[in-house]
């Protein structure tokens, strides 16, 4: 089977590659993309002025119960493709994001 995979182990944290869909009512996970090996996330926000940016990771220190400087965007600022550094384990990440 070729999965790619979305959480990566890095250091004492971790990284998550991730597709952000702007302008929804709601942020949420919405799933994965397994074509791009990314976990796909619905902002409510707008990609504008890096207001979908600042929702993204507002809304997954949330969900993890880090605060927003443990959810760094290494990669991808201007794409909806991202890559982020987040300050928690790989498996303690993974349980909490593909439980959601």
């Amino acid at each position: 089977m070729d999965r790619k995979e979305h959480i990566l182990p890095k250091g004492s944290g971790c990284i998550v590659l991730v597709e952000v869909i702007p302008g929804a009512k709601e942020s949420e996970i919405s799933g994965v993309n397994k074509w791009r090996g990314s976990l796909r996330i619905r902002v409510a926000a707008e990609a504008k002025d890096d207001a979908a940016n600042r929702e993204l990771v507002g809304f997954l220190s949330v969900m993890l119960g880090i605060r927003e400087d443990g959810v760094r965007i290494t990669a991808g600022t201007k794409s909806r493709q991202k890559v982020l550094h987040i300050d928690v384990p790989q498996e303690r990440a993974a349980q909490i994001l593909r439980g959601a």
